[in-house]
């Protein structure tokens, strides 16, 4: 039988031979290792812990040589070490389950992923990888993906927006192409204003009025049904007028746009001051809109609508200001034509000729008294040069200029040419026909004949 010392030489052999291989292990393997010891206060809670011992993957993976950092604590080789790793080491240490943790070490600037165990009574060790890299990779994936998730949701976003520019387009397009294309009635065209300006707001109700320059009455030209048997417009010639008070004020919600001339979002009608409610039967209004149309400094029209889907908005406000433009140029475009009318029906009856020369003499306007009284018709004279307008010797160039160069009307009495070329005596009023910017651009003038005087017979 061997002898004992025999068998402890053999024995620690063997651990020697163990121990080379445990150590050629812990100095070649890649990842870090190292066990620690914990510290703890005087409560018993680990506060802090010791390094027992590190491999060289350990050296290379955080930069700190061994010799450096064993019998230290964490706290004194990393000051500014996160508290979350101490108590993820704590939870190790306390229940013995091991913990996978994967942290940036700011001290370090590094990312690591560990895996801590315990390695006996108040002991635990960690292996680790540096992760940096990959961490680095994958946070900047996640941040191209949630740069790219943005550049997805702004181009939807535009195409929405593109979207609605265009349904806001086309309705512009069907009211302008009505009113310069078809020349409809301001009735027509006030139907048309109001069905475009409820789809692109999403209204149930709305009107659209014009303010009557004589009455001041807000007269409404076409009005949804918001009452079974009131507040309803159909049939030619039908309309509703909101009075004007004695105080040259509109009442309710509608009136404070046209008082103040400012359009308007109530969201919650009942709450705003100018509020009036609404008579028996009426509709509930939930919402409403509206908007004063003026063209040169005057009030003209308006545009009012109630109950959208959801609240009004500054867009909406911006649409029917849109819409609104167009309407009021319409009405402006109406108001001409009336005056245009009114001004040929003066032509046509007047006893005196009225005659409209350009600033080269040329005839644009001769109406039906200046065919009598001269013995010429229309046709024989329009757009040709008047110089039988001058028989005293002046050109009508001279006279033209005399007269559009002054701004107040040139009165003289002349002998003329009538019918049949017999001389007749005339009073004639040249006038100077400015434009916007206050220049001539054309003269009128004004003949009439002179009764005869009596006393010579």
């Amino acid at each position: 039988m061997p002898r004992p010392h025999a068998q402890l030489r053999e024995r620690e052999a063997v651990l020697a031979v163990r121990e080379r291989k445990y150590r050629t292990l812990f100095e070649s393997m890649q990842e870090g290792f190292a066990l620690h010891e914990a510290v703890r206060d005087e409560t018993g809670r680990m506060a802090d812990y010791v390094f027992l011992d590190v491999n060289p993957a350990f050296e290379r993976l955080t930069a700190f040589r061994r010799e450096d950092i064993l019998g230290r604590r964490a706290l004194e080789v990393i000051p500014n070490l996160e508290p979350e790793w101490i108590e993820d080491y704590a939870s190790v240490v306390d229940t013995g389950n091991p913990k996978r943790i994967r942290r940036l070490a700011e001290g370090l600037g590094r990312f690591y992923a560990v895996d801590a165990f315990r390695a006996g009574p108040d002991r635990f060790d960690c292996f680790f990888t540096d992760v940096t890299a990959e961490t680095l990779a994958v946070r900047d994936l996640v941040e191209k993906q949630a740069e790219l998730e943005d550049t997805v949701v702004r181009l939807r976003r535009a195409e929405d927006g593109l979207r609605r520019e265009l349904e806001i387009n086309a309705s512009l397009g069907t009211i302008a192409h009505e009113i310069f294309a078809k020349g409809l009635s301001v009735q027509n065209l006030s139907d048309i204003v109001l069905q475009e300006a409820r789809k692109l707001t999403r209204s149930e109700h709305g009107y659209v009025s014009r303010v009557d320059p004589h009455t001041r009455e807000n007269v409404g030209y076409t009005l949804t049904r918001m009452m079974e048997r009131e507040c309803r417009i159909e049939g030619t010639g039908r309309r509703i007028a909101f009075p004007c008070g004695a105080d040259g004020k509109y009442s309710g919600l509608y009136g404070y746009s046209l008082n103040t001339r400012e359009p308007l979002i109530v969201n919650e009608p009942a709450s705003h001051p100018a509020s009036t409610g609404t008579p028996p039967g009426h509709v509930p209004i939930r919402n409403f809109l509206g908007y004063p149309i003026v063209r040169g400094g005057v009030l003209v029209g308006q545009i009012a609508l109630a109950n959208k889907e959801g609240p009004f908005t500054r867009e909406d406000l911006e649409v029917v200001g849109r819409i609104s433009d167009l309407f009021g140029l319409l009405l402006e475009r109406a108001d001409r034509g009336t005056a245009e009318k009114l001004l040929a029906r003066i032509l046509t009856t007047a006893e005196e000729a009225v005659i409209v020369l350009d600033l080269a003499g040329r005839v644009q306007s001769w109406n039906p008294a200046a065919e009598r009284i001269l013995g010429r018709k229309a046709g024989e004279v329009l757009g040709r040069e008047a110089g039988f307008l001058t028989p005293d010797g002046e050109s009508l160039a001279n006279r033209i200029s005399r007269v559009s160069a002054g701004r107040e009307p040139v009165r003289e009495s002349l002998v003329l040419l009538g019918p049949e070329g017999r001389p007749f005596p005339a009073d004639v009023t040249w006038s100077p026909i400015e434009n916007d910017d206050g220049r001539a651009e054309a003269v009128s003038l004004v003949i009439s004949v002179p009764p005869p005087d009596l006393t010579e017979n």
